[in-house]
């Protein structure tokens, strides 16, 4: 006996979309690159938020702009450098980690310099500070979209809406060292240092 159309036509519809978009991850999975989707752009938006900093060691110059100009730079030629190297010879998980390693030695060096009353970092070094963060950044995160994409939709979804935090997150916790340490550069030491610990987290 020939089974209807329309029973079959269900069966298919119902079987690869719909079983994988149901498949939920662990809580603490979807945590996890919820936290990483942030720190992977904390950086960025930690560089970018320090701008009385910037004007109180180099007021002759707008160098928030530059520093931006050279991490979207770094970020852009960084990921098209990836696009052809294999994910099996440098796996997504090893890039992840190199980027945010990068990240965290940029934040931890910039917390300890500026805790120091000799004299500040200088324009150019500020500039190729800028560079590996960008490098670093993009290397975290297309290589952390890759490795979300194999897991489950919802974990693609986690590290979007980490990302899209980043820079609320940034300006909050700015706002916060700045209200709490008073002079400016305690409250930039501190905010360095809570950035460096959330990618140490990471």
């Amino acid at each position: 006996m020939t089974q209807p159309y329309h029973d079959i036509t269900r069966k298919q519809s119902a079987n690869p979309v719909t079983d994988a978009s149901s498949s939920s991850s662990s809580p603490l999975l979807l945590i996890c690159f919820g936290i990483m989707g942030m720190g992977v752009l904390f950086p960025y938006n930690t560089l970018i938020n320090c701008v009385d900093w910037y004007q109180h060691i180099h007021p002759e110059i707008d160098l928030v702009g530059q520093m931006a100009s050279s991490m979207m730079t770094a970020i852009l030629l960084t990921t098209i450098s990836l696009l052809p190297i294999s994910t099996v010879t440098f796996p997504p998980a090893t890039r992840i980690t190199v980027g945010f390693v990068l990240e965290l030695g940029v934040l931890a060096y910039l917390a300890a310099r500026v805790g120091e009353t000799s004299t500040p970092p200088s324009v150019s070094s500020l500039k190729l500070l800028a560079v590996i963060v960008g490098f670093g950044d993009a290397m975290a995160q297309s290589s952390m979209y890759v490795l979300a994409g194999q897991l489950d939709p919802q974990v693609t979804a986690v590290v979007v809406t980490g990302c899209a935090v980043a820079g609320l997150g940034s300006s909050v916790l700015k706002l916060c060292t700045r209200a709490v340490c008073g002079d400016l550069r305690n409250d930039t030491r501190t905010f360095f240092a809570v950035s460096s610990l959330l990618i140490l987290i990471c």
